[in-house]
């Protein structure tokens, strides 16, 4: 059984402040505008290139989209100026303190920004060698009252303990291996290091840690979160879930603790990193590889209706009424490629 990688895989900042009236006029429009004519706008923060929904993000009245997160706007004084919600890739190449930082850089000119509050953090550890099966559900002994046993096509992919609108914890044991092959996040093979068996599942043990149970811990903003890490990890491992050995004691907290859970208690938590470059420079590849095929298939059925078998010269035509139908429509590409390359994050 060997750890891989572990740390915080996720991260939601929250900003208690203002907003400079004209920003968020300007936003208004902008979310307006966008409403009426099925259009995505773009706004410029900081510096920054960000497209602007037409709906709200929870209850903060707008939502940015940037190619490093999501970022919520909130003119109302009982709710945070900003909410901040970097992408995985960002997060684990600038480390929270590095996305906080970048929040703060593209805010300061339309934004006051007074008070940090940690509103999610999801801490991680994976493993191989460490063989779950779907009959373990029932060795766990969990303070949740929530268990499932997770299917993708009827394959066991792992367990979840707790509901999210609970608003305290709750925990996933999944297939790592298979979210990425289904999903993406090919860097992860990077991240894992030299450790990693390409042929051997990877657990990821991940525990969601929302605002209720981090008040209670004392998490307010980075640096508290900090401090407590080691202590989350241990109680979300110890007092709120833990993997058992069944005995024919009916009181199921004096099982005997499963070596393979000791191992997950003890995980260090030693958060990798990794340019951001070169994590774009993965996804990238993975998307070229599925939009090929694609791109490769209507080709061929642009063939069938010009009648033209030869693929040079199919191509060749395609894209000169490609051009031509973009040209019509003034600068309309440009846009779009600009958002879809915002919404993918490879910008």
């Amino acid at each position: 059984m060997r750890e891989l990688a572990g740390g915080i895989d996720t991260l939601i900042l929250s900003y208690y402040g203002s907003v400079d009236d004209r920003f968020a006029e300007s936003l208004d429009n902008a979310k307006e505008a966008t409403r009426r004519f099925e259009k995505t706008r773009t706004l410029s923060l900081g510096g920054e290139i960000f497209t602007v929904s037409p709906s709200s993000l929870n209850r903060m009245a707008y939502r940015l989209d940037h190619q490093y997160g999501v970022i919520g706007v909130s003119p109302k004084a009982s709710l945070p100026v900003v909410r901040w919600q970097p992408r995985a890739e960002f997060l684990h190449a600038s480390g929270p303190a590095g996305v906080a930082e970048w929040l703060r850089g593209v805010t300061c000119q339309e934004f006051t920004l007074e008070r940090e509050v940690v509103s999610r953090v999801d801490l991680h550890a994976d493993f191989q060698g460490i063989g779950f099966d779907r009959y373990a559900v029932e060795d766990f002994v969990t303070r949740s009252t929530h268990q499932t046993i997770e299917r993708e096509h009827s394959v066991f992919t792992g367990f979840r303990f707790g509901k999210r609108k609970s608003g305290t914890l709750t925990a996933r044991i999944y297939d790592k291996s298979a979210e990425i092959e289904a999903k993406g996040g090919e860097y992860w093979y990077s991240m894992w290091g030299e450790e990693w068996i390409p042929d051997e599942v990877v657990w990821r043990v991940e525990f969601e840690f929302a605002r209720g149970i981090l008040r209670d811990l004392g998490v307010e903003d980075l640096d508290s979160l900090y401090e407590r890490v080691p202590g989350m990890w241990a109680y979300a491992t110890r007092d709120w879930l833990s993997l058992r050995v069944p005995t024919t004691d009916e009181t199921r907290s004096r099982w005997p603790l499963d070596p393979r859970w000791a191992k997950v208690q003890a995980s260090l938590l030693g958060t990798q990193t990794m340019p951001l470059a070169r994590i774009r420079e993965i996804q990238r590849h993975r998307s070229l590889e599925e939009e090929i095929p694609h791109f490769a298939a209507a080709a061929v059925r642009l063939g069938a209706l010009l009648g033209d078998g030869d693929p040079a010269s199919v191509l060749r035509r395609g894209l000169e009424w490609a051009r031509q139908y973009w040209d019509g429509r003034g600068d309309v590409f440009t846009h779009l490629a600009l958002v879809k390359a915002i919404e993918m994050g490879l910008v």
